[in-house]
Formats: C-alpha cells, sequence, structure tokens
C-alpha cells in the first residue's frame, strides 16, 4: 500500500520539478531578450543622434521642426500645368 502511495506522489513531484527547470530557462531567455531589446532600442538612439547631429551641421543650423503658418489644408488642389510648371522648377533647382 505504501509503495502506491508513495508512486502517485513522485509522479507529480518530478513533474513539478520539471516545469521548475523549464520555468528557470525560460526567465534566463526572456531576460537575454530584454536586455537585446534595450541594447537595439540604445544603438537606434544613439544612431538618430549621428544623423541628427549630421544633418545640422549640413544646414548650418539647428534642426528646426516647427512651420510656418502656411498649411495646404483648405487650399484647392493644383491643376496639372500647376504641378507639372512646379515639378519643372523643382528638377531645374536639384541640377
Amino acid at each position: 500500500m505504501m509503495s502506491i502511495l508513495n508512486c502517485r506522489t513522485e509522479q507529480p513531484k518530478a513533474y513539478f520539478e520539471k516545469l521548475e527547470k523549464t520555468k528557470v530557462v525560460l526567465e534566463r531567455q526572456l531576460t537575454g531578450k530584454v536586455d537585446d531589446s534595450k541594447a537595439e532600442k540604445d544603438q537606434l538612439l544613439k544612431e538618430i543622434n549621428h544623423l541628427r547631429t549630421q544633418l545640422e551641421n549640413l544646414k548650418g543650423k539647428r534642426l528646426e521642426t516647427k512651420f510656418d503658418n502656411s498649411s495646404i489644408l483648405g487650399k484647392p488642389p493644383l491643376l496639372n500645368n500647376e504641378r507639372d510648371q512646379l515639378l519643372k522648377q523643382i528638377a531645374s533647382l536639384e541640377s
């Protein structure tokens, strides 16, 4: 009788121990992924700041994030002729 009872309690114990080991492994993996994500985020922020600095140096002034009040909202869309003329002007300025 005692061996049957002992067998019944050993199986859940072994299963519980296996679950505990799996939990530890998964927690370590999660911690590693979180650390990797933080490192990747930090690297991206460094790259963004570097690019921002390069852009500021190219412009010769600080980066403006505010724009004038001129907005295209409420204005009628450009006609094809106006759009073509505008594109030609932009192309001539770029070359």
